[in-house]
């Protein structure tokens, strides 16, 4: 449901200013969820903002279907910059929409 919410974020034409609000409101995972967004939409923001978080020790819950993993914003981060799942939203976004209705 995430990856919806950044597609229907993305498609917004204030999408840029929607995302900035989302990151200065949000905690932690809501964060990550919004660098997600900008991975695949504003590369050089994506790396402005997650270049602090970069170290960071703080535990936070990445759920795969209904089961939790706690693991570090340092490792998250990591995955969302090396991993294609953040930059490949737009590419995906047919295949969710289809799944989800």
């Amino acid at each position: 449901m995430q990856s919806l919410a950044i597609i229907a974020l993305l498609q917004q034409p204030n999408a840029h200013s929607l995302l900035e609000e989302a990151y200065r409101n949000a905690k932690t995972p809501g964060r990550l969820v919004v660098l997600c967004a900008l991975r695949s939409s504003d590369a050089d923001r994506f790396t402005e903002l997650s270049k602090p978080l970069q170290s960071s020790t703080e535990v936070v819950a990445k759920y795969d279907g209904c089961v939790g993993v706690g693991r570090t914003v340092a490792e998250l981060i990591a995955e969302i910059t090396t991993e294609g799942e953040c930059a490949q939203l737009p590419e995906w976004k047919e295949r969710l929409l289809a799944h989800y209705h």
